[in-house]
């Protein structure tokens, strides 16, 4: 039967007409070890042949037993088996219910902690990283099991399979709170993240690139942490000009996060390192969401020094602006066929000059 359910979809089909999902869900509870592991690779491959079959064995209560069976296993094999069962039932398209797989996160997470089998680990990350993606309580769950250290440790893996869910499930904690933020960066997350910056693999920058900007997004204390350093602030301005269209945009974005929440001081650092200069340049991007996001941290940077950085009764960052033909390019996107950058590109003009001014 277990040979059976890793066949055709049809084959598969033939046993659940059969009512063989409650009965493999039930001699997972068996007291012959080598029953329940059969059970398990029954259940695996069930659900891993569709959404459908997947959600058929979480309704009929496949989920307990097979974590049951995992926490109190004694063969790593029993570990391993369990652990691909399990990933197969919270992955797939659409995802399942995360109400139901959610009693996974703390079985999952001590696997990661406990086990250095590649296989395992693969299967454990990803599946993490998608029960992982959730509101700040999901977040917290997964906090609490102490999981974040043993994730950053694995960043230093060579193996993509766990480097990239590692990625993504910090990049999912880093979505939540402020305090939430603070542990990864706490556990020493910055280090590994900025490591991996240039890696060969455009998916691992990418990931990169998304949990930094969830940072710069935070509290100016966070922010710090990253413009602060200026080896970092460095490698993410080449970056934004450096890379495939893709990477770059996702670059800028943890640039353009810092303006949202930045201190005066934070801007003016910005101001420093040449990104004005760099986010005039990107102007001219073919690329829609790059040049609107550049035109809205560009409003907080004039608003910020329309506040904090005037001399002679003048805006010092819009004079500098004005000086390297930004706000020549700026008036241009009034006629640019997105709406999104017309609309950011008039609230400037129409914020910070009179009406008769703009062209």
């Amino acid at each position: 039967l277990t040979n059976i359910a890793s066949g055709t979809t049809q084959q598969i089909q033939t046993i659940i007409d059969k009512g063989g999902i409650p009965l493999f869900i039930r001699l997972l509870n068996s007291k012959f070890p080598e029953v329940a592991e059969q059970a398990i690779w029954a259940i695996g491959n069930i659900a891993g042949d569709g959404a459908n079959y997947r959600d058929m064995i979480l309704k009929f209560g496949g989920l307990e037993p097979l974590l049951r069976i995992i926490d109190n296993a004694q063969k790593q094999t029993t570990i391993k088996h369990g652990t691909w069962a399990l990933s197969n039932l919270c992955r797939g398209k659409p995802l399942p219910d995360s109400r139901i797989v959610s009693p996974s996160i703390p079985t999952l997470c001590r696997v990661i902690i406990n086990s250095e089998d590649p296989e395992v680990l693969t299967d454990a990350t990803w599946a993490l990283s998608y029960l992982s993606d959730g509101n700040d309580k999901t977040i917290q769950t997964v906090i609490d099991t102490e999981v974040v250290p043993a994730l950053i440790r694995h960043l230093d893996t060579e193996v993509i399979s766990i480097l990239i869910p590692c990625l993504r499930t910090i990049g999912n904690i880093l979505t939540g709170s402020e305090e939430q933020t603070s542990t990864v960066i706490k556990a020493g997350a910055l280090p590994k993240l900025f490591k991996h910056i240039n890696h060969d693999r455009r998916a691992v920058r990418r990931e990169v690139c998304w949990s930094l900007s969830n940072i710069t997004a935070g509290s100016p204390e966070q922010l710090q942490e990253i413009i602060g350093n200026q080896e970092y602030l460095q490698k993410l301005l080449a970056l934004c000009t450096q890379d495939c269209t893709e990477i770059k945009r996702e670059a800028v974005w943890v640039i353009c996060n810092s303006t949202n929440k930045g201190r005066p001081d934070q801007i003016f650092l910005l101001c420093q390192a040449s990104t004005l200069e760099l986010f005039n340049d990107l102007l001219d991007s073919e690329d829609i969401k790059t040049v609107a996001v550049i035109l809205e941290a560009l409003f907080n940077i004039i608003q910020c020094g329309a506040d904090n950085f005037r001399e002679n009764g003048e805006n010092t960052l819009l004079v500098h602006l004005e000086r390297i033909n930004a706000i020549q390019k700026i008036e241009k996107l009034q006629h640019h066929k997105s709406d999104e950058v017309y609309n950011k590109a008039i609230k400037i003009l129409e914020t910070f000059y009179e009406t008769q001014d703009i062209i």
